[in-house]
């Protein structure tokens, strides 16, 4: 076996174990030594890895927070939608059945990043994702000027 494959599969396992235990106990309450034992791997040897237990844990929820982000800004940032076409039935399933599948797909990253992350870098992000959504749905909608066409029909 490839000498990168090998050290992949270990990053690999030291992940896979840490999320287990993350999801089992919570950040807070899972030593870096636990993790060794999980994975297979010596203490020492992790850090050839990861700098921390914070990178472990920031790394497993990346997806989820990627994910949690790119869907907020084509929604409601920059690449977002119009606030009329937001009213739109179509669009709003759309929009539904793209929140449901991502709970489905990330359901256990969801778990760590939003209830499971007390003591790690991301313990707030919750906080600041609803400050974030927030700030960013009242700029939609302030700076939304009604279509030529709204103005007509509200007259």
């Amino acid at each position: 076996m490839p000498m990168q494959t090998v050290k992949d599969h270990i990053k690999s396992d030291i992940l896979q174990s840490a999320a287990t235990l993350f999801l089992e106990k919570g950040y807070l309450k899972v030593p870096m030594r636990e993790i060794a034992h999980k994975s297979g791997v010596g203490l020492s040897n992790i850090y050839n890895y990861f700098s921390c237990k914070d990178d472990i844990f920031v790394q497993i929820v990346t997806p989820a927070v990627r994910t949690f982000e790119n869907m907020l800004d084509e929604h409601h940032g920059r690449r977002g939608t119009d606030i009329m076409a937001m009213c739109d039935r179509d669009y709003f399933k759309y929009m539904v059945d793209e929140y449901t599948s991502f709970i489905h797909r990330h359901r256990d990253l969801l778990l760590l990043l939003l209830f499971r992350s007390q003591g790690s870098s991301l313990e707030n992000y919750k906080e600041e994702f609803a400050r974030k959504s927030t700030a960013l749905v009242k700029d939609c909608l302030l700076y939304t000027s009604p279509s030529p066409r709204d103005k007509r029909q509200s007259r």
